[in-house]
């Protein structure tokens, strides 16, 4: 059934959106002045990635059609080391993915001007659309979820650095635990969503409970919750101040699933970070407005940016 709204609504600058993940795909279809359309979650039928985002877009297209809109231009937002300027992922670890160029795939597939983004980076311009206050002449956006990343705004100006920039998720935080990207002590073994769950689980034999609930039962009697909650809170308080010394941050804004727990996880993070920084700023530490679709709705914004244009984002 094509949903209602996209049936009233007038125009033809209509765009697609996906955020792929390593487990779900989000999609949604966008209008050049609405971005509030509903986001669809699709499993990840394969471990062939293209194939689901393929397959994922022949949907939102279907729908589109289905309501007499066309579909201008298509923007995905992809984890992992991502060029935008090329379109390029040079590699996404979770998808299995190294050295494709995207962008001209689907150039090739779809014959619409492709847009094709880091998926933080992404959440990052979708997150700014709606809480331009938050965003400060240096700040930092962390999602945290099944993994932790980093969006970078210094002097004003994203940092990229080819795609390379904002991998906070693997700085050296003392941990004893061997990381997907094969490095040991990397911060997601300790602070990532999956990793406060699992954790958790080695110390109390409790299987899938989410990290936000074990935040909660960290503050009460709980002794597994405090060990793997409070672990958590101390890597993310190394790479926090690392990051701090190193660009002079005056805004650190939490995302993704985590951001739930709240001020179970701003109030002993921020108490922590003051408590190392001497000289150094101290940034304005908050949670984020957009939580789960903001990639995939900050790909529907890039898809705009190249919408008749022909070519992707120079």
């Amino acid at each position: 059934m094509v949903p209602s709204v996209l049936c009233d609504q007038p125009g033809n600058r209509w765009v697609a959106a996906i955020d792929l993940g390593g487990s779900v795909v989000k999609g949604t279809l966008a209008a050049a002045d609405r971005l509030d359309y509903p986001v669809r979650r699709m499993p990840r039928t394969s471990n062939r990635p293209i194939a689901d985002l393929l397959h994922a877009l022949s949907a939102l297209m279907s729908e589109a059609e289905s309501a007499r809109r066309s579909i201008i231009s298509v923007g995905v937002a992809v984890p992992g080391i991502v060029d935008e300027t090329a379109g390029y992922v040079r590699r996404a670890v979770n998808l299995g993915i190294e050295n494709l160029n995207l962008r001209a795939l689907l150039e090739q597939e779809l014959g619409v001007p492709i847009f094709v983004g880091h998926d933080i980076r992404c959440a990052a311009t979708a997150e700014q659309s709606v809480n331009d206050a938050s965003f400060t002449q240096s700040t930092m956006m962390v999602p945290i979820g099944t993994g932790i990343g980093a969006a970078l705004i210094v002097d004003g100006r994203p940092l990229i650095a080819d795609g390379y920039a904002g991998e906070i998720g693997h700085l050296n935080v003392g941990s004893e635990r061997t990381c997907a990207c094969g490095l040991t002590g990397c911060l997601e073994t300790v602070s990532s969503a999956k990793a406060i769950s699992r954790i958790y689980e080695e110390l109390s034999g409790e299987v899938g409970l989410d990290a936000t609930v074990i935040a909660t039962r960290a503050s009460g009697s709980d002794q597994a919750a405090m060990q793997a909650w409070n672990g958590a809170i101390n890597g993310l308080v190394i790479a926090l101040e690392a990051s701090c010394s190193i660009l002079g941050l005056d805004s650190i804004i939490i995302a993704g699933g985590l951001s739930l727990a709240g001020p179970y996880l701003i109030n002993p993070l921020r108490d922590a970070l003051y408590h190392r920084l001497s000289f150094h700023r101290q940034p304005q530490l908050s949670t984020a407005k957009l939580t789960a679709d903001a990639g995939c709705r900050g790909a529907a914004l890039g898809a705009l940016s190249v919408a008749g244009s022909g070519a992707g984002v120079s």
